[in-house]
């Protein structure tokens, strides 16, 4: 993927929040790669943390984030998320985490990627975390369009 391609996907995902109105952040509030980012609190780290795993192909770790009592369950088997996302075409990349301002303990996330002969998928997700013995995990991931 050139440099050229990731900013006409970026392009794009802007102009989708833009159409859809999107209520947890704005267009003007997608991450610009030259100014300085604040340092993330914990649940944003857990996320970040869920997201890279999956960019990489990495359904071993990416299961680590989620609440003990999910992991290895439904969708959340380190055999099926390294079997879907390590399969793609154009592989995740995470555009935007942000929590919530609607929810509490929720993290609102834009992304995009491209299975095999489908088209770029580019949405968002409201995750929903737990605080367990003072440890965040994933509880639940809530995709807005479900591409």
């Amino acid at each position: 993927i050139t440099l050229a391609k990731v900013e006409a996907q970026r392009s794009e995902y802007a102009t989708y929040l833009s159409m859809h109105k999107n209520p947890y952040y704005s267009v003007s509030e997608l991450p610009d790669q030259k100014g300085e980012q604040e340092m993330p609190d914990e649940q944003t780290k857990v996320v970040s943390g869920f997201y890279e795993a999956l960019s990489k192909g990495r359904g071993d770790l990416a299961v680590k984030f989620i609440t003990p009592k999910k992991q290895e369950t439904g969708s959340f088997t380190s055999t099926g998320l390294t079997n879907y996302w390590s399969n793609l075409l154009m592989p995740l990349g995470v555009l935007k985490i942000a929590p919530s301002i609607k929810e509490e303990n929720t993290q609102v996330v834009g992304y995009m990627y491209q299975a095999r002969e489908k088209e770029t998928c580019i949405d968002t997700a409201k995750v929903h975390l737990e605080q367990i013995e003072g440890k965040w995990y994933i509880d639940l991931i809530t995709p807005e369009e479900g591409c």
